[in-house]
């Protein structure tokens, strides 16, 4: 009779997702990186803990909606913050321990599942570890280039100041602010405006968005539809069969 609903919680999940990519997107355009991070983060803390409360289906849809909405900003949005920080030659860092850490927790997680009593203990976890990026949140540094679009210059000025600081550089302000008006003279003196349908002006263009669409979409569609069908593969145990998919 309620086998339908395991199937309605992923589907909520995943249209939390992608109103959360447009959601997500606004703020992060009109209102900056930095509050992005706090409310997405906030968002999925509560919903995650409300999750263990709600009293009855259609307000635990909500709720895994909630979470649907923040999940992949939670993930990537600080990430895309500190690669901001990171020289090009470095970048490859900061992505290398995305991807470690997400390897390492999908491996570690069927076991901690299996050894704990209840689903809810581990949805606290979860939910939780989310904590120290909120309680952190005042030293989180705005996105330079947010800064500067929004010609916020001596904010920027400041953060990227702080950076080379820390790694043990001298920051020349003046220089610095000569080559952003030199970028800005030149983005001035363009007579073409700069738009999305600009990726479909040449051939090659034309095939390279098409094709990144075409391999995301199906590199999405093969990995969260294997990890989410992986109590069907016939293990026996869902636990053994996650850490197997």
């Amino acid at each position: 009779e309620n086998d339908y609903r395991p199937l309605v919680i992923h589907t909520v999940f995943w249209v939390g997702n992608t109103v959360g990519c447009v959601l997500w997107g606004f703020t992060n355009d009109h209102f900056g990186r930095k509050p992005t991070v706090l409310l997405s983060h906030t968002i999925y803390f509560l919903a995650g803990v409300g999750t263990l409360f709600a009293p009855n289906f259609t307000m635990l849809a909500i709720l895994r909606f909630l979470v649907g909405c923040a999940h992949h900003t939670v993930s990537h949005l600080p990430f895309l913050i500190v690669v901001e920080y990171c020289g090009v030659a470095s970048r490859t860092v900061p992505l290398m321990m995305v991807m470690m850490s997400y390897t390492f927790a999908s491996l570690t997680v069927p076991w901690v599942a299996m050894a704990l009593p209840s689903w809810r203990i581990l949805s606290v976890i979860a939910s939780t570890l989310i904590l120290p990026v909120i309680a952190c949140w005042k030293i989180i540094p705005e996105s330079p280039s947010w800064l500067l679009v929004k010609g916020r210059t001596d904010e920027a000025m400041a953060q990227l100041g702080v950076v080379a600081r820390v790694n043990g550089n001298d920051f020349q302000d003046d220089d610095a602010r000569k080559e952003l008006l030199k970028e800005k003279e030149a983005e001035s003196s363009a007579t073409e405006k700069v738009n999305l349908l600009q990726m479909f002006k040449t051939p090659n263009l034309r095939v390279n968005a098409f094709l990144v669409n075409i391999i995301c979409m199906m590199g999405f569609m093969c990995y969260y539809g294997h990890v989410q069908n992986t109590s069907n593969l016939g293990e026996g145990n869902v636990y053994k069969s996650y850490f197997l998919g």
